[in-house]
């Protein structure tokens, strides 16, 4: 059934939590901060390969991006756990660092692809589960791809945010398995 009610990415309004979807969810958007913390740990262990400029920036930025997977990730944990929306999103604040979490991982994304060019891939594969991702993701991508569009959410949305993430998984796995072979070598 389409409805807002059912939305268990971002809990808001008249919200019925559907057993088994918020709370992995909430966990799997906890890792995702953690993994793009170690796409971090990654780009600093390449110090050779960047610029000290470039790492400077690179960990704010990623840190800022980590904060808002960790964000939506709470929200989505807290709202499966209390059965109705968070209060999390009360604030402008919060809606703003998801915003400067979304920029930052763009940034974070160029900025990898001057030192590792798959690690920028990967980060810009992030970019799907975003909220802002999400919502690309539903008005316009999923659209695209079945020809209807829903008030609410158009079916294909999940598919298409799973498979980014899913891209930015095998993407940032790819660049390790180079490392260590090359370090083999």
């Amino acid at each position: 059934m389409e409805s807002d009610q059912y939305d268990y990415y971002f809990p808001d309004g008249e919200f019925f939590p559907l057993e088994n979807t918020a709370f992995p969810l909430g966990i799997a958007l906890m890792i995702q901060a953690l993994g793009l913390l170690c796409l971090l740990a990654t780009l600093a262990a390449l110090r050779e390969r960047s610029t000290r400029a470039i790492l400077f920036t690179a960990l704010p930025l990623g840190v800022l991006a980590a904060t808002g997977f960790a964000l939506l990730g709470l929200h989505a944990l807290l709202s499966a756990l209390e059965g109705q929306p968070s209060t999390l999103p009360g604030s402008g604040l919060f809606h703003l660092a998801l915003l400067i979490g979304f920029l930052a991982l763009c940034a974070l994304s160029i900025l990898c692809c001057l030192s590792v060019p798959l690690l920028g891939l990967a980060a810009a594969f992030l970019l799907g589960s975003t909220l802002v991702g999400y919502f690309l993701s539903s008005y316009l991508l999923a659209p695209l791809l079945t020809g209807y569009v829903s008030h609410h959410t158009t079916p294909g949305t999940e598919t298409i945010v799973a498979l980014s993430t899913a891209a930015a998984a095998i993407t940032m796995l790819s660049v390790l398995i180079s490392l260590a072979s090359q370090r083999r070598k």
